[in-house]
């Protein structure tokens, strides 16, 4: 390697070492022009290279440089062209003054390529150039730099520097940080802070304020606010109404834009909205929530929040999310939604709710999406060979994340070849608690060598694959399917049952792959009916090679659907099956009704309680139960026949003698015939008249869905007293709970959970300490109101101002539309709230029925229209197949006095429909709809 110097035009070397290879010459501080060599050295002689480096003259700047017009955001400046002629163009550089603070060359703005041609208006040699995007009311400075092919006169010391500043604009943008306090029942304050952008000098502050959150600006109550202040008392407000409040700022220019609507309450101890309130989401299935902390007129005002949320239906609209969750008031104002739905847009917003209970002012709306979902490789997964064609998948899912995988991947392809050519099916992810899930994979090429894999997909986006270890093979060649496969379906009789017997054919594969078919497999597994299936196991029977057809009969039962397949096996192993469905014919059954079971109702009815007999039993499909009955020591029987439903569980037998003995018995039928008689149950009616029922003194309602009864008992001693209730547009005997009350005194009783401002039918009967039923009492009304609500059969000035016609016009599985009248007198009507509260009756294991509740919910209807004579209203979010108690409220605002609601109600029943909620929450079983 040589050896390489510098040399300047005197000879003199610039290097104090030598260096090997490669020198590079680094010249600083050149005042004239200079002559560089560089020379090469090694043992084969010197080479050398001459650099010529000249130092040219920096071009003179422009002068006479100043403003000719000024705007708020934009500046026209004009400068004398430089006397350099070289310059072919110059780049204007400015800055805000506030930047100086941070370095000579910090924050420039450049405009490059001003060209260098005189403006025919400006004058001799001058030069005019325009600057937009300057800030309102901002001092700002300015140069201009002349530029020629090789050189600026960026650092020219006589380059001038100008200074200028916009004009004033409007505000723009309204005050911050609005606060809303309430000091007495008529006044609040209002604080805030000056607008970000003020734009000019702050000449005063606008405040608005109404009731009427759709009136337009000049029609709202305007204060005027002096610049310094940022503080305001807004006295004489009406007590217990909703104002709306906004703010804008103004300057010398005018008016800036005005804020939110800031709505309060006149209430003492009403929390204010909470500020700040925005949302993160953090990944698929989590969202951050946020929000400023508590003023100080708010500390220990606020107990808690209550945060709403809800999904945009990007899925099943049965599987929308909604939810509302209570959060304590701590110093940290935060909460971190989990388990949400990914790629979802979330609808939330945040509500105080002060010490005493009562909800403040929430807050607007805001909307978050859930990051998209990437899930993880399934786990342990496996495969398993099962003839040359197919292969048998098996894996695991995630730990997590397993309720987002909307389906999965299995990819496969010989070892052979590259993943490219792979070939890729997509499994639905039908139970997303499975532990377990396999695929067979088929059509395979015998005795080669596959990879196997399976991702997890969100829908959206693929995981990454989990691979099998290890390649799979397949087996060799395996016979074809057998053809040709048939069934002849007969029966015998054996004494006084009949056995169902199918004889088989088939014919041999058409391709065997091998010299010769070694035995064929026969499979017999139940389909129909499911609870025979859950009790018989497939049945494998092996037969002979020579072998065309196999008759089956012990392995068989009537009435049944079974699934025959049968495949043909080679030295290699099993072939594809062919498989054909064959139903048995019916035999009588074997079996009487289960459960068979007599209970009292009165002392003149009873209910026979029954089921099909066991499904080993059956020899077929139930349709029709017959019961026999009589009363002992008679020769009259009476027969009854009921055609079997699904929800045929129990019979009501009325019109008996109250003082017989009865004997009952009864059998099940399919479309063979009649089964056996079950045993003989004997059942001894009331000996006489039971006890009688209470006597009812009184019944007081005690709150808007309770009532107490007030009795005296009869004489004599009873073991109960069963109450039952309905309303009273359901008098059907179906639709009455019951309500026992063991050991009863003359206290009474108390029943909870009614329905608010309906109407109640209530009737009462005695049980003796034989368990005899007495008589029940004729019907007692009673009729419940929600607290200040008039009630309906009132005086008339509150069925006057009573919402009418209230109607259910359109019903759904999920919702509700109604719509009613205007009251006859709507002086003073302020608005309209509603409560839905719904029920619906289910049965517990034991077949007591019980009746499950959804929450009531009581919410504002604001009047769009006070001219209105007819509204209506959507209720979403019901449950379908239940019945919901419809309230109305027309509610009023007094001066002088407390204001009123009243009520009208009506009684309507969302369609059936797949349900969302109680079927996951509720451990009863549901029956069909009563009716109601």
């Amino acid at each position: 390697m040589p050896v390489v110097r510098w040399f300047d035009s005197h000879g003199v070397d610039l290097d104090e070492k030598s260096i090997i290879g490669k020198n590079v010459l680094r010249l600083t501080d050149i005042q004239s022009d200079e002559n560089y060599t560089c020379v090469a050295d090694n043992n084969l002689g010197r080479i050398q290279w001459m650099v010529l480096v000249r130092v040219l003259k920096m071009p003179e700047p422009p002068t006479e440089l100043r403003v000719v017009r000024l705007e708020a955001r934009a500046a026209i400046i004009e400068f004398r062209q430089s006397v350099t002629p070289e310059v072919r163009s110059y780049t204007i550089s400015y800055r805000e003054e506030a930047a100086t603070s941070l370095g000579a060359s910090h924050n420039w703005i450049q405009i490059e390529g001003v060209p260098n041609q005189p403006d025919p208006d400006a004058g001799d040699r001058m030069i005019r150039a325009h600057i937009r995007g300057l800030k309102p009311f901002t001092k700002y400075q300015l140069k201009v730099n002349s530029i020629t092919t090789n050189a600026s006169s960026v650092n020219a010391k006589n380059n001038t520097v100008i200074e200028f500043t916009t004009k004033e604009l409007a505000p723009g943008s309204p005050p911050q940080n609005i606060r809303v306090t309430m000091t007495s029942r008529a006044s609040v304050i209002i604080s805030w802070e000056e607008p970000r952008d003020v734009y000019g000098i702050l000449k005063g502050f606008y405040i608005y304020y109404t009731t009427d959150p759709t009136a337009e600006l000049g029609a709202q109550t305007r204060a005027v606010i002096r610049p310094e202040a940022r503080r305001h008392t807004i006295n004489n407000l009406d007590f217990n109404v909703t104002y709306y409040v906004r703010m804008s700022a103004f300057n010398e220019v005018g008016e800036g834009p005005v804020s939110d609507q800031y709505p309060f309450v006149t209430l003492l101890g009403m929390a204010s909205q909470p500020k700040g309130f925005q949302c993160l989401s953090m990944d698929a299935n989590t969202i951050q929530v946020y929000w400023d902390p508590l003023l100080d007129q708010d500390s220990g005002r606020v107990a808690s929040y209550v945060l709403s949320y809800k999904s945009s239906a990007s899925y099943d609209d049965t599987q929308r999310e909604e939810a509302e969750i209570s959060i304590e008031a701590k110093p940290e104002t935060g909460y971190m939604l989990r388990n949400l739905r990914p790629s979802t847009s979330y609808h939330m917003q945040l509500t105080p709710i002060n010490v005493q209970g009562s909800r403040g002012m929430s807050t607007d709306t805001v909307v978050c999406k859930t990051m998209e979902f990437n899930p993880d490789a399934p786990e342990d997964i496996k495969a398993t060979v099962v003839n040359g064609q197919d292969i048998v998948v098996e894996w695991s899912p995630p730990k997590l994340q397993k309720s987002a995988i909307q389906q999965w991947r299995v990819s496969y392809y010989k070892a052979s070849d590259s993943p490219s050519t792979g070939k890729h099916i997509d499994v639905n992810n039908e139970a997303a608690n499975q532990r377990r899930y396999r695929y067979t994979i088929r059509g395979l090429e015998p005795k080669t060598l596959y990879i196997v894999r399976v991702a997890a997909s969100s829908g959206a986006h693929t995981g990454p694959y989990a691979t099998i270890p290890a390649p799979v093979a397949t087996l060799g060649q395996v016979p074809s399917a057998p053809r040709d496969l048939r069934a002849i379906v007969s029966s015998i009789e054996l004494g006084h049952s009949t056995m169902p017997v199918v004889d088989l054919s088939w014919k041999p594969p058409d391709t065997i792959n091998s010299p010769r078919i070694e035995e064929y497999q026969l499979t017999v597994s139940v389909i129909e009916p499911p609870e025979l299936a859950q009790l018989i196991k497939k049945e494998v029977l092996f037969i002979s090679r020579d072998s065309s057809g196999k008759r089956l009969q012990s392995e068989l039962k009537p009435g049944v659907t079974y699934n025959i397949s049968l495949a043909a096996k080679n030295n290699e192993g099993y072939g594809p099956k062919t498989t054909i469905m064959v139903k048995t014919e019916e035999a009588v059954p074997l079996g009487f009704p289960e459960d068979f079971g007599v209970t009292h109702m009165s002392d003149t009815s009873v209910s026979v309680a029954l089921k099909p007999p066991n499904p080993l039993l059956r020899n077929g499909v139930i349709h029709t139960f017959e019961i026999h009955y009589w009363e002992q020591n008679s020769e009259h029987e009476t027969k009854r026949s009921v055609n079997r439903t699904s929800s045929t569980e129990s019979i009501l037998v009325q019109d008996l003698n109250p003082k017989g003995t009865y004997l009952f018995r009864c059998r099940a039928y399919n479309s063979a015939g009649a089964g056996p008689w079950s045993s003989r149950l004997r059942v001894e009616m009331t000996q006489g008249r039971g006890p009688e029922p209470p006597i009812v003194d009184h019944i007081e309602r005690v709150s808007p869905t309770a009532i107490r009864i007030n009795w005296r008992l009869p004489a004599g001693k009873i073991r109960e007293v069963r109450v039952h209730t309905a309303p009273s547009t359901m008098r059907e005997d179906r639709h009455f709970t019951e309500h026992t009350v063991p050991s009863p005194t003359d206290s009474g009783y108390m029943i909870t959970d009614l329905f608010s401002n309906s109407e109640y039918i209530v009737r009462l009967q005695s049980v003796g300490l034989d368990g005899t039923l007495g008589p029940l009492t004729s019907d007692y009304v009673v009729q419940l109101y929600n607290g200040d609500a008039a009630p309906r059969q009132g005086p008339a000035k509150w069925r006057q101002m009573a919402p009418r016609q209230l109607r259910c016009m359109d019903r759904r599985p999920e919702s509700l539309y109604i719509t009613w009248s205007k009251p006859e007198t709507p002086a003073n009507l302020e608005s309209f709230q509603y409560a839905a509260l719904g029920f619906a009756n289910y049965q517990d294991e034991t077949g007591a029925m019980l009746t499950r509740k959804q929450p009531n919910s009581m919410r504002q209807v604001p009047l769009p229209d006070i001219g209105s004579n007819t509204f209506d209203l959507t209720i979403d979010g019901l449950e379908p197949d239940t019945t919901y108690n419809i309230t109305v409220y027309a509610r009023y605002a007094f001066p002088s006095s407390a204001p009123i609601a009243v009520p009208t109600s009506v009684i309507c029943v969302t369609l059936h429909g797949r349900r969302r909620k109680w079927s996951r929450q509720s451990p009863y079983r549901r029956t069909p709809a009563s009716g109601w």
